[in-house]
């Protein structure tokens, strides 16, 4: 009997073939059949995994923000000693922007899947988990750059950090809308100017 091990596989390789037929053709394209015929299985084989096709979607979701979960828990972890937390925060969320094809494909399917997640609230869940963690994360660095006496004992750190994720937010969509515009050193800039605001840091970038 297969292990479960290989039926989580399976599953990510469905997922991520899914995935790859979204960010090529489109949600609405994402059928079984096309699903199936991108990962080189049968539309049979998919639902012994997928009870549907609407729960294919929602695991190819999360493995999304697994992924990108993975990012930021791997650039906080390799935070150096004595690193000011201003750093760590550009960092978190320099992972976030498609910086190259691999993420810029990620993001072209997430914003399908948010479009398809304004009618399917459960469908949102691990993104509005992920950006709360985001959120609550830099919020608690700010309060710690204040405590710490390098950034301003008036800075409001939930209100900064709501703004950083919108910011990033509306980054990842003129990334993926407007390549020509926004390039990646265009956009580093912009969050780097970003964060040195919300840490109360003179100068821009």
């Amino acid at each position: 009997m297969p292990r479960t091990a290989d039926h989580d596989e399976r599953r990510r390789e469905v997922a991520g073939a899914l995935i790859a037929v979204v960010a090529r053709r489109g949600l609405g394209e994402a059928s079984l059949a096309v699903v199936a015929e991108e990962a080189g299985v049968s539309v049979g084989l998919i639902q012994r995994y997928f009870r549907s096709r609407r729960d294919l979607l929602q695991f190819a979701f999360d493995h999304l923000e697994v992924r990108a979960g993975e990012r930021l828990a791997a650039a906080v972890a390799v935070r150096r000693t004595g690193e000011p937390v201003r750093e760590t925060a550009y960092t978190m969320l320099e992972t976030l922007l498609p910086l190259d094809e691999e993420r810029m494909a990620e993001s072209v399917v997430w914003l399908a899947f948010l479009a398809a997640g304004t009618v399917d609230e459960e469908l949102l869940a691990p993104h509005q988990a992920g950006m709360r963690y985001m959120h609550e994360s830099i919020a608690a660095w700010i309060r710690q750059s204040t405590a710490a006496g390098t950034s301003p004992e008036q800075l409001d750190a939930d209100f900064e950090a709501r703004l950083l994720t919108s910011l990033v937010d509306g980054l990842v969509i003129d990334m993926a809308t407007n390549r020509k515009d926004i390039t990646p050193e265009s956009a580093r800039r912009v969050l780097a100017a970003a964060v040195d605001r919300a840490f109360g840091v003179e100068g821009v970038r």
